[in-house]
């Protein structure tokens, strides 16, 4: 009913909540958008109102005064129901969960997504609705998960909220773990590591075996310390580090951490399911060799001379496919072959690389089906493996091993990829033979490096040609 002429309104909100000190009056405000909590001295009184003492941002990354006052009336029914959940008598474990089920009930109104925290089942890494989760998975570990589709004013937004949080929890004592590439979180949360890596593929094992080291130092530096795992894009990057941190603390950890490794597991299950990407439950069980001592960290090279493909992907509408491969060694691509024309008559196709291609360390290798009209590629399958893990000389990977094309009709239900290695060049077989024809013509749809920019988290860019997958 406030009259449009008389300008932008603040407000302040006073609720009451009764602990075991007795009744507590806690201001909440607006500061830059963002609600504030300024705990104030003990009273019996409780008392609403707004005062014309400010000005209140209505663009549309901040907070509306719809919004503000839909908020306002969440804490305030959040805080007037815990009674009893918010007295000292409660375990930190449940008071900390109780906190981040507050925020993320209260940042889940119209417009940011409602309910309970959801995925999208099996192990997808997805999240119902554009909202944002906020879990203690253990007393010392937080995760912070945002959706992929969540726009960047709402993102910000959020951020702001749990920085809010944390440092009223727990002051200077949490450390951001950012497992994102290209997420501007530090602008918003102290303390932060940057530790991602590219959307829908498995981390460097390297790169995982340093983000569990420092996890596990930095908990264990104070009985304080908390660590927040944040991942912009759903649960996919928490469900590795998680998993494999299990792991770790099996093998390293105290056994009275016991309790903290169950409630790793309960996170697991209710959250992720499984992984979604197999190339990343591979790497997560190559993490758990490392630690048993099953594998080895060996430097020592290998060469790729045949890829053998049991099995022709229907990406044509005849049947068959154009297929190209490209191969990264650490993210830098080392090796993009020319077009095969696979027909559907064909049972299998064997792939010669003439020289032997050197391989070291994290290898990704994708297979692209190409189109010229329209210009475009589709990734047909991915693979991800470690040189330290290969101790044959055959490396097979069935439909179900293969990143893609295990959720892919278009390939071949009993259809598989293998890779035969030599430790020397001199080693090569004598009987490899390719089977298909090969078109080595130039061509930008192949040699277009899919990852030369890790800040996208799709591969697609206006000025290349356009990629699905």
């Amino acid at each position: 009913s406030r009259p449009a002429s008389e300008g932008p309104l603040t407000f302040e909100v006073t609720s009451v909540r009764r602990n075991s000190e007795g009744p507590h009056r806690a201001s909440w405000y607006t500061q830059g958008g963002t609600l504030t909590r300024d705990h104030g001295t003990p009273t019996r009184e409780y008392d609403t109102h707004a005062r014309d003492n400010g000005t209140l941002n209505r663009d549309h990354d901040t907070l509306t005064r719809d919004r503000v006052q839909e908020w306002n009336a969440s804490y305030q029914h959040e805080w007037n129901n815990s009674d009893s959940l918010a007295g000292k008598d409660q375990p930190l474990s449940s008071r900390n969960t109780q906190s981040a089920a507050r925020l993320n009930r209260v940042m889940g109104g119209p417009g940011v997504g409602g309910g309970p925290p959801g995925h999208s089942g099996a192990g997808g890494g997805g999240m119902a609705g554009p909202k944002m989760d906020v879990v203690y998975v253990t007393e010392r570990i937080i995760s912070l998960a945002f959706p992929p589709n969540l726009d960047d004013a709402t993102y910000t937004l959020h951020l702001r909220e749990v920085a809010h949080m944390l440092s009223s929890k727990h002051g200077d004592n949490f450390k951001v773990f950012n497992l994102s590439v290209g997420s501007e979180v530090s602008h918003f949360l102290p303390r932060v590591m940057e530790l991602g890596w590219a959307e829908q593929l498995a981390p460097a094992l390297e790169r995982l075996c340093s983000i569990c080291k420092a996890l596990d130092c930095w908990i264990n530096q104070h009985q304080h310390h908390v660590a927040v795992l944040h991942a912009r894009g759903g649960y996919e990057k928490l469900g590795v580090v998680v998993a494999a941190y299990m792991h770790y603390s099996n093998i390293c950890a105290s056994t009275d951490q016991a309790l903290d490794r169950y409630a790793m597991k309960r996170f697991f299950d209710d959250k992720i399911g499984q992984l979604y990407h197999p190339s990343q439950k591979r790497y997560v069980q190559y993490f758990a060799g490392l630690l048993s001592g099953v594998i080895r960290i060996n430097s020592s090279p290998l060469y790729l001379h045949t890829l053998t493909l049991y099995g022709i992907p229907h990406f044509e509408p005849r049947g068959g496919c154009h297929l190209f491969i490209k191969i990264y060694q650490g993210m830098t691509p080392i090796f993009t072959s020319g077009a095969y024309n696979l027909s559907e008559t064909m049972r299998q196709a064997t792939i010669v690389f003439d020289t032997g291609i050197q391989l070291r360390g994290d290898i990704l290798l994708k297979a692209y089906h190409r189109r010229l009209v329209p210009a475009s590629r589709e990734v047909i399958f991915r693979l991800q493996f470690h040189t330290c893990a290969v101790s044959d000389k055959l490396l097979a990977f069935s439909r179900a091993d293969l990143d893609d094309a295990c959720n892919d009709m278009r390939f071949p239900l009993d259809g598989a990829v293998e890779l035969q290695f030599s430790h020397t060049l001199e080693e090569r077989p004598t009987r490899a033979v390719s089977n298909v024809s090969c078109d080595k013509s130039p061509c930008a749809i192949t040699s277009w490096n899919s990852y030369q920019d890790l800040g996208f988290s799709t591969e697609h860019s206006l000025s290349q040609p356009h990629e699905a997958g």
